[in-house]
C-alpha cells in the first residue's frame, strides 16, 4: 500500500459519501466512520503545532480512538478503489456493518462486528492491490481468491484478545 497524506485519506470521504448513496445508505456523521474521519480532521488542524497535537491527542486518545479512527478510514481509502466490480448487495451489508460500532479500543464481543468486517475488507483491498483475483462474499466465506485455476474460500479472523480461550 501506498504511502498518502493526510488530506488524501480525508478527501476520501467523499468518495465514501457517493458509494453510500449509490448503495442507498443513509449518510449520518454520527456513524462510526465519520466520527472516525471528524477526529482524523481535527488531528490533521492540529499535527502541525506540537502544543495544539499534543494535547489533543490527550483528550482524544485515551482510549485509542485516534489512532483506530486512522487506521480505518487509511483501509477505507485503501478500498474503495476496487469496489467497482464487487456485488453492490455484498458491499452495502458490509458497509452497513462498519458504520456501527465503537472507535474505542474497548471492544466486547457485541461491538466488534464493525471492526471485524473492516478487517475483511482490508484483506481484500490487500489482495486486489497485489493484482490477485478476490471477490468479496457474504455471509461465508468472506472472500474468494482465484489463483492457477483453484479457488480459495477465505474466512477471516481477527485478534480479538491476547487471551483468548
Amino acid at each position: 500500500m501506498e504511502h498518502v497524506s493526510f488530506k488524501k485519506i480525508l478527501d476520501s470521504e467523499k468518495q465514501l459519501d457517493a458509494l453510500l448513496v449509490k448503495l442507498g445508505i443513509p449518510i449520518a456523521k454520527h456513524d462510526r466512520v465519520h466520527v472516525a474521519y471528524n477526529l482524523i480532521t481535527m488531528l490533521e488542524e492540529a499535527r502541525k503545532d506540537d502544543a495544539k497535537r499534543k494535547s489533543f491527542l490527550e483528550t482524544n486518545n485515551k482510549s485509542g480512538e485516534v489512532t483506530l479512527s486512522l487506521s480505518d478510514i487509511q483501509v477505507i481509502y485503501n478500498l474503495i478503489p476496487y469496489l467497482k466490480d464487487q456485488d453492490e448487495r455484498i458491499v452495502k451489508g458490509k458497509f452497513k456493518r462498519i458504520l456501527n460500532g465503537t472507535l474505542s479500543s474497548q471492544e466486547t464481543p457485541q461491538n466488534s462486528i464493525a471492526r471485524n468486517t473492516l478487517f475483511e475488507l482490508s484483506l481484500f483491498a490487500y489482495l486486489k492491490a497485489a493484482c490477485m483475483s478476490s471477490e468479496l462474499c457474504d455471509p461465508n466465506p468472506d472472500l474468494l481468491l482465484r489463483n492457477c485455476g483453484r479457488n480459495y474460500y477465505i474466512q477471516c479472523k481477527r485478534v480479538y484478545r491476547e487471551k483468548s480461550g
